[in-house]
């Protein structure tokens, strides 16, 4: 085999594994195990809590697990050059839990929580490292010509497009054809499925990083440190740090919305699983088409600060339309179609300047840290997650969730102040 059609294949490997992250984000983490939690085990584990609080404090004790493990899991994987074994480890234990999930030992509350827990905290886990093999897809010739931003891009179209497929599966085989109350082991079935295919889209990455290790350097395990400091001594660490802590706001803001908009829409819409699932590939559906006309036809007349702002714009409006909509006649479609068309903006524009940063990087630092950046920095947006789900939980308990959601927009606000005087790296299609 060429060192092409290798090049290809690895990339191949690493955009499948990716859509088999989607397809257990879709099926398990944003839609199925939410609604199946809040149903059938949450009156049982805790009838006299609400569920949607509970499920908020189960979301943020699994993304602060990961957002604290993952960046010592990376710097101990690439210093014993285990990097292939780590991923391999983290993808099992997520896809076994998982797999629990879909038995009936999930018919036990505390047993199903526990398995979803640690499904979740594994898939998290791996994304960092999975992240991190993106310099290896990209040769160094192409690097100083935005391929990092390119092959981080075009993962992320196909990590939805893993993700519709998840679910027109699951309609095909009839998993979404009655209500979670009506038909639970559909929905374990259900989560069999997300396992059986996250397992079929994963096996190739983790066979190649399995047979050949990446390259490292021999003192990786101060990766993260000194990415940071060179970040810092480049873009300035005040303002850097601003932007990270606005894109903090903006992450918490998508995460209430990705999270409990599964709940809100079959509590205040009346809207069925299916009609959720159905909605959710329709947004995800935006969100690649968003990302596309972006970087092909609008960004030649929009600077990626605008872009940005224009997200962080409409991610204050979503929470709001949310509620305006189920307290009068606005459809839901409204506030659900600007999710889908400005979240293809975030992912856009946040990749793109961490490929500028990634790229001024290449100047001073080695091709593995650039790739541990990307890890970093995936770590980091799994902390930024952390805070919103708290708020909610905390929120339900004074507070009706039609009304917790409008705390949301507080999230992007204070990011659009922290934000406006940044100097962007980079134009997003630079």
């Amino acid at each position: 085999m060429s060192d092409c059609k290798a090049m290809m294949a690895c990339r191949a490997a690493w955009y499948g594994f990716d859509a088999g992250n989607s397809v257990y984000a879709v099926l398990v983490a944003t839609v199925g195990f939410s609604v199946y939690f809040k149903d059938i085990l949450a009156p049982e584990l805790a009838p006299t809590v609400q569920p949607e609080s509970l499920w908020g404090y189960i979301t943020a004790l699994i993304l602060a697990s990961a957002a604290l493990l993952s960046p010592v899991l990376g710097s101990w994987a690439q210093h014993h050059h285990h990097v292939g074994r780590v991923l391999m480890l983290t993808t099992a234990v997520s896809i076994g839990a998982t797999a629990l999930l879909g038995s009936p030992l999930v018919n036990y509350p505390r047993v199903g929580v526990v398995a979803y827990v640690v499904s979740a905290i594994g898939f998290y886990l791996a994304l960092p490292v999975y992240d991190s093999l993106m310099v290896g897809l990209v040769p160094a010739s192409d690097q100083a010509a935005d391929g990092l931003q390119k092959v981080s891009a075009r993962g992320w179209a196909f990590g939805y497009l893993g993700g519709i497929f998840g679910v027109v599966a699951a309609v095909a085989l009839g998993l979404l054809d009655a209500g979670v109350e009506d038909a639970p082991t559909n929905y374990q079935r259900m989560f069999l499925l997300a396992a059986v295919l996250n397992a079929a889209f994963s096996i190739p990455l983790l066979w190649i990083t399995w047979r050949r290790e990446p390259s490292v350097d021999s003192q990786p395990s101060t990766w993260a440190l000194s990415s940071l400091v060179a970040v810092f001594a480049d873009q300035g660490g005040r303002a850097f740090a601003r932007l990270m802590v606005s894109n903090w706001c903006i992450g918490e803001a998508i995460t209430i919305v990705l999270y409990f908009t599964a709940i809100y829409l079959t509590t205040f819409g009346g809207y069925s699983i299916k009609s959720v699932m159905i909605w959710t590939i329709a947004v995800q559906f935006i969100a690649a088409v968003a990302l596309f006309v972006h970087s092909k036809f609008l960004s030649r007349h929009i600077t990626a600060a605008q872009a940005f702002r224009l997200a962080g714009i409409a991610w204050v409006l979503v929470p709001l339309l949310m509620v305006v909509a189920a307290t009068s006649p606005l459809p839901f479609a409204v506030p659900l179609c600007v999710a889908g068309v400005f979240l293809g903006l975030v992912q856009a524009v946040v990749r793109a300047e961490v490929g500028s940063i990634a790229r001024i990087l290449a100047q001073n630092v080695s091709a593995s840290h650039i790739g541990a950046l990307w890890g970093y920095l995936s770590a980091v947006g799994r902390l930024s997650s952390v805070l919103g789900p708290v708020v909610m939980a905390v929120a339900t308990m004074f507070v009706s969730l039609k009304f917790s959601f409008a705390l949301a927009a507080l999230f992007p606000f204070i990011g659009l102040i922290l934000v406006r005087r940044y100097v962007w790296t980079t134009e997003l299609t630079a």
